[in-house]
């Protein structure tokens, strides 16, 4: 038997992308966890556990361990990590994942969030001694609502079945970790999974668990700081709120790295002059948002083609400060990007990263004008053999002078052919109810299910639907009151493609750079940036292995 799929047109497009090869252009920044390793299982999670980026607002705990007493340690913890992917448990090598560790005085100890990918913000409950740490399993650790139903969730040691086709309780169901150094090292080869009641496995699993000491200690603003609340930090056409507060030669900018919770240590450095100084590799403390930890680092990063992937990658070469100069206007500009990310090791094959800021501007927000900056069309593609295609706008969250706008106050429309374009539910089946006037942060993706709106940073993209598409454009508008202030009406012909350019590409110029940012004269082995100059002016990298 065939089980139906109800996928979104994303995903679809998605699959497209991975199993045909289609060219998807984005300019999104952020790199997520990439699964390297299929389970020869599958299973069926409750619906409530598809969606593992909203499980915390579906998570029901009254009864189960949310707050324990006892001394709190975090450790960095790494694991091979297993996620249900359409039903088929992926897995793949998780890393920086926040190990909250609460110890007892009386000998026990509690484990905060046992499932990476499905974190709940609940405990698992064991013994410590010296050298080791013991966990008597099953353990109902969380539930879920459910479609107006509570779901009870439980964690097993589980193994493959004699046919291999499903995983099921071992007989021992102690989770033991025993001391390495500093280190808890996670012993055995079962699998540490999420299940029903019934030990029916929900596809999350945990293998090779491992708590490392975190070596560093995230930052607090002094207690006598006054910090300034109108300053913005503006980047990738979009932008937020921070505080910056001066002790001496000390400066604090609170609230540099965004989260919903607001909840990473401000970023420390120093001003000289008309520098500020911010050095590279510091410790912010806990993501809330998704539990891992956070480290700043300063970069330059170059998008180059690699050829195992067939994909565009970001190469990252760091930079021991990021440096803002002061400019005539009171603003401070800054050349390098700001990266956050779990990863001490930059370099690490499996390194993935919050957000990433480039060229960021500090400067006070004077918004004199609620004009908003023009949209513009970074891609568009249709797909005549499936009968749909995408189109992505950059929709700044600026006026026309560069300062922040209210989100809230904050809407588009989207233009076909020179017509307003309406999302009916017919077509978008997410969607409870027409829309024209969008509002900036509108997406239909929710409960971590993928969406045909999706938004990344100031990127929206759309699955259009229409055939005959010849025009494609924006126009953002600001609703202040009785008072509104619309944007430039920006609209592209798409009849040939976005990127449809006729280019000189004689090639003029061909450079090797170092994986450090060196250039090299004669490449030996190992691994380069091969950049090529055309007669055009355009560049294009590659990465090349000699």
């Amino acid at each position: 038997n065939i089980k139906p799929m109800n996928l979104s047109k994303m995903t679809l497009l998605a699959f497209a992308t991975v199993v045909m090869n289609m060219p998807v252009a984005s300019n999104a920044v952020n790199v997520e966890k990439h699964f390297d390793k299929e389970l020869s299982v599958t299973v069926s999670p409750v619906k409530s556990l598809t969606g593992a980026k909203s499980q915390r607002s579906q998570t029901a705990v009254s009864d189960k361990i949310t707050d324990p007493a006892g001394t709190v340690t975090v450790y960095s913890r790494s694991s091979l990590a297993i996620e249900p992917v359409n039903d088929v448990p992926m897995e793949t090598v998780d890393y920086g994942f926040a190990g909250v560790m609460v110890t007892g005085d009386n000998g026990d100890v509690y484990l905060k969030n046992p499932f990476c990918l499905f974190p709940t913000d609940t405990y698992l409950k064991g013994t410590i001694t010296d050298d080791k740490i013991s966990i008597e399993l099953p353990q109902n650790f969380a539930s879920v609502n459910d479609e107006d139903e509570v779901v009870e969730l439980y964690a097993y040691l589980l193994d493959f079945s004699e046919d291999g086709t499903k995983m099921i309780p071992t007989e021992n169901q102690t989770l033991t970790f025993v001391k390495e150094g500093e280190s808890w090292v996670m012993t055995g080869d079962a699998i540490l999974g999420l299940t029903l009641e019934n030990a029916e496995w929900q596809g999350f699993g945990e293998l090779d668990m491992r708590y490392d000491p975190v070596n560093a200690e995230a930052a607090k603003m002094p207690d006598g700081a006054t910090p300034s609340a109108d300053w913005i930090l503006v980047y990738d056409g979009q932008g937020h709120s921070v505080e910056m507060a001066v002790e001496g030669d000390k400066c604090y900018l609170n609230n540099f790295f965004k989260t919903e919770t607001g909840s990473v240590a401000p970023l420390v450095g120093t001003k000289t002059g008309n520098t500020l100084t911010f050095p590279s590799g510091q410790y912010l403390g806990i993501d809330e948002d998704n539990s891992y930890l956070t480290y700043f680092y300063a970069c330059d990063v170059e998008y180059v083609y690699d050829e195992m992937s067939n994909s565009d990658i970001p190469v990252f070469t760091t930079h021991d400060n990021l440096i803002f100069t002061l400019n005539d206007d009171g603003s401070y500009s800054c050349s390098s990007c700001a990266l956050f990310t779990p990863f001490t090791d930059l370099d690490s094959e499996y390194l993935w990263y919050m957000d990433l800021y480039q060229n960021p501007l500090l400067k006070e927000n004077k918004v004199g004008d609620y004009t908003p900056a023009a949209p513009s069309v970074k891609a568009f593609q249709y797909y005549e053999s499936m009968g749909f295609g995408y189109v992505t706008f950059d929709i700044p969250m600026l006026n026309t002078d560069g300062m922040l706008l209210d989100s809230n106050k904050l809407y588009y429309n989207v233009y076909i052919n020179g017509d307003k374009f309406t999302l009916y539910p017919d077509e978008y089946h997410m969607l409870k109810e027409e829309i024209t006037d969008i509002p900036y942060d509108f997406t239909d993706a929710h409960g971590g299910l993928n969406g045909d709106i999706t938004i990344e940073g100031s990127l929206r993209t759309f699955i259009l639907f229409s055939e005959g598409i010849e025009s494609v454009g924006a126009q953002s508008f600001y609703v202040d009151g009785d008072k509104v202030y619309y944007s430039k009406l920006v609209e592209e012909n798409v009849s040939g493609g976005i990127n449809d350019v006729k280019q000189d590409t004689t090639i003029v110029e061909e450079t090797y750079i170092d994986l450090a940012g060196r250039r090299v004269i004669t490449p030996e082995k190992g691994v380069y940036i091969k950049r090529v100059k055309m007669a055009d002016g355009s560049v294009k990298s590659v990465k090349v292995t000699f």
